[in-house]
């Protein structure tokens, strides 16, 4: 029988902001993420938490989960509460990078 080893192991030295910023472009252009493909939102807070994921909102809080739908023209309301967050009107979506 082989002996187990960690397979994994956490760098500890400081990280740099330029270590990551490969990874945070590719995941915010490239065409076949998931951050290109759908809105994506996620808000923790100490009572739960809020998930938009493309027309779905989840929320989770006081032991219970909520799903709902949310038409087109109801999303800048449902980013501004739970989420606090300006609506998506006049906002500039750029084109994501070729591939």
């Amino acid at each position: 029988m082989r002996e187990r080893r960690n397979e994994y192991r956490e760098a500890l030295a400081p990280q740099e902001w330029i270590d990551f910023m490969p990874a945070n472009y590719l995941n915010s252009t490239h065409p076949e993420t998931i951050f290109v493909q759908k809105l994506l939102v996620v808000r923790h807070a100490p009572s739960g938490r809020a998930i938009l994921f493309g027309d779905t909102l989840k929320t989770i809080g006081n032991g219970q989960v909520q799903v709902a739908s949310v038409a087109a023209e109801k999303i800048d309301a449902v980013l501004a509460e739970p989420f606090g967050l300006p609506g998506l009107s006049g906002v500039r979506r750029e084109k994501p990078c070729p591939t």
